[in-house]
């Protein structure tokens, strides 16, 4: 039986951390996992992914972090404290 992987990228961007985590994708065994991709939103990773036959899925979430870090992990900051909250969309995809 396949183990299930579901992968959370946060950027539409393929660049550093997408390539790094599109490399590790590609050569996982796919006899022995079922990986799947979320991005929040669509764009260039999709196509990479995609590109590798993961199945990706969009759901936007609110951004966890902002460039340059930090302070975004600030716990004061709202933004940060809603990009943590699941959203409905977001656990149906889980089940």
């Amino acid at each position: 039986m396949r183990r299930k992987i579901l992968y959370l990228h946060h950027t539409p961007f393929f660049r550093g951390s997408a390539t790094s985590l599109y490399l590790l994708i590609k050569e996982l065994d796919r006899s022995k996992y079922d990986a799947s991709m979320l991005l929040t939103e669509d764009g260039a990773a999709r196509q990479a992914f995609e590109g590798i036959g993961l199945p990706v899925r969009i759901c936007k979430v609110p951004m966890a972090w902002e460039a340059p870090s930090p302070p975004w992990w600030h716990p004061n900051r709202i933004r940060n404290r809603l990009a943590f909250t699941a959203s409905p969309k977001f656990l149906r995809i889980l089940e």
